[in-house]
């Protein structure tokens, strides 16, 4: 468990950090227009590469990058179709908060864009001291604890590295100490990571206690390490690069820490216990429950079929009313809660926890949602929902439901039941493939594609699914869709250069 702890964490906090940024729109990397929709070039990389494709458009051919091609572009073409009916899924409450949340979600990446990461300049001297300590690999023995109570008697105890194992013997039920390989690119933690390749250390050096983001305290001792110098220039840029992207991730966080705390001063959380415990109690079998705390906790929407039902549907009627916290002078009702979380579902700091701790987590989570609700209304007086990505992003997000919206009519008109089984091709075929070609011809003359950029695109043959894991919604780009596997680009203008 330690060792997962120490190990996981980069990696995720990565996905999320690197995010943040959504793309900016740029008119010449317009890979297609249908109408008034348009897909970039950029996104065409994400939504081929960011989740699985079906096998029929699974590797780097040029035939298989037109049905990539195709598929967006039928996306965009159902999208239209459906929103001409007279029951579209736009009509779902449940999407509509859906659609929001994702919306107020693209405008905290840009906040935090704006407000920090665009601010940070970096001192050279300081890369480079970064760059040479990061070629280190150590090997380290180490414990975690949250205990203040430990920390206060290993501040006090732990000098030495002899100290350091009588500290863990004498504090720990454990036959062994963790032992771990570490380098620049496997540690979660800023705060870890700044600490360990601040400065080089000999071999066994103490490091710590250190305070990580989770709240938890590490204590490390150097066992030994070797140093893998990159040797090709290109090895030496990209480690440059990753040093650097690094400390500028590290920088931003703290410029936005202080943002962050200017829009909260003053606004201190105050719970009613009673009314909190209640709802405890009505949100425990999903929160206590593995499989349905990471469904709901990471509102992973089955979104080739329709959004999923609200799970907190019913849970609160009796209680809507009750007041649950009061913020800045203002009460919230457990209505207004629970409306607030089906546009931003709770996000827990812990992805595991243990059932003593959920208490606590629930009220972090709660706090954090909070926190973001600040956010996102100074992201509004700042005019982010009008930024271009941001409605991009979120039409994508549209466009995807109401084309598999749209694709579920068409297939109960034909008496199809599921296109998602194994058996999809001969649906392909003789409906989807048909149906799509139709519509291309259609609006044909609203259609233009650059044929050049397709040819350029360099797409992996390997299976991903990317998430944000710190993220209300960490699902990055919808599902592939299954709506056309048409190879030919024989509609449409090109658009030329």
């Amino acid at each position: 468990m330690l060792r997962r702890y120490l190990t996981c964490l980069f990696l995720l906090l990565v996905v999320s950090y690197c995010s943040r940024n959504l793309p900016k729109i740029d008119k010449n990397k317009i890979i297609a227009k249908v109408g008034n929709r348009y897909i970039m070039e950029d996104e065409f990389i994400r939504r081929a590469e960011y989740t699985p494709r079906p096998p029929y458009c699974r590797q780097n051919y040029y035939v298989h990058k037109k049905i990539i091609l195709n598929t967006l572009i039928a996306e965009k073409l159902f999208a239209l179709e459906e929103e001409k009916s007279n029951k579209s899924v736009l009509e779902n409450e449940n999407v509509r908060n859906y659609l929001i949340g994702r919306k107020e979600q693209a405008m905290r990446k840009w906040h935090y864009y704006l407000t920090a990461y665009s601010k940070v300049k970096l001192d050279t001297e300081e890369i480079k001291r970064y760059y040479k300590n990061s070629l280190r690999e150590y090997k380290i023995e180490y414990f975690t604890f949250d205990d203040t109570v430990i920390l206060n008697k290993a501040k006090k105890e732990i000098k030495t590295g002899e100290e350091f194992y009588r500290f863990f013997y004498a504090n720990f039920k454990a036959d062994s100490i963790p032992t771990i390989n570490v380098k620049l690119d496997m540690i979660s933690d800023p705060e870890v990571v700044k600490v360990l390749f601040f400065q080089e250390y000999g071999k066994g050096s103490v490091i710590g206690p250190i305070r990580t983001t989770e709240g938890k305290y590490i204590v490390m001792r150097v066992k030994g390490w070797v140093t893998r110098v990159p040797v090709t220039e290109k090895q030496k840029s990209a480690h440059w690069e990753d040093v650097e992207r690094f400390l500028k991730l590290y920088k931003a966080d703290s410029i936005y820490s202080v943002v962050v705390k200017g829009i909260m001063a003053g606004k201190e959380v105050v719970f009613n216990e009673i009314v909190f415990i209640a709802i405890a109690r009505r949100l425990s079998d999903i929160y206590l429950n593995i499989k349905k705390k990471e469904l709901f906790n990471s509102a992973l929407w089955d979104v080739e079929t329709r959004p999923a039902l609200d799970t907190l549907s019913g849970i609160f009627d009796d209680i809507s009313e009750e007041p649950f916290f009061t913020v800045d002078g203002k009460v919230w009702t457990v209505k207004e809660f629970k409306n607030l979380v089906s546009r931003h579902p709770l996000v827990f700091r812990k992805r595991r926890f243990k059932n003593r701790e959920y208490l606590q987590q629930l009220k972090f989570a709660i706090v954090d949602l909070i926190r973001d609700y600040y956010i996102t209304q100074d992201a509004y007086k700042r005019g982010y929902d009008k930024i271009e990505s941001v409605r991009h992003y979120t039409d994508m997000w549209k466009d995807n439901l109401l084309a598999i919206s749209h694709r579920g009519r068409l297939l109960q008109m034909r008496g199809v039941k599921n296109v998602l089984g194994n058996n999809y091709m001969p649906v392909l075929d003789t409906l989807l493939n048909p149906y799509f070609k139709n519509l291309a011809d259609r609006y044909s003359d609203k259609i233009k594609i650059n044929t050049d950029m397709l040819e350029r695109i360099n797409i992996t043959r390997i299976d991903m699914s990317v998430l944000e894991l710190s993220m209300p919604y960490p699902v990055v780009v919808p599902s592939f869709p299954i709506l056309t596997s048409y190879d030919r680009i024989d509609y449409g203008r090109k658009i030329e250069k």
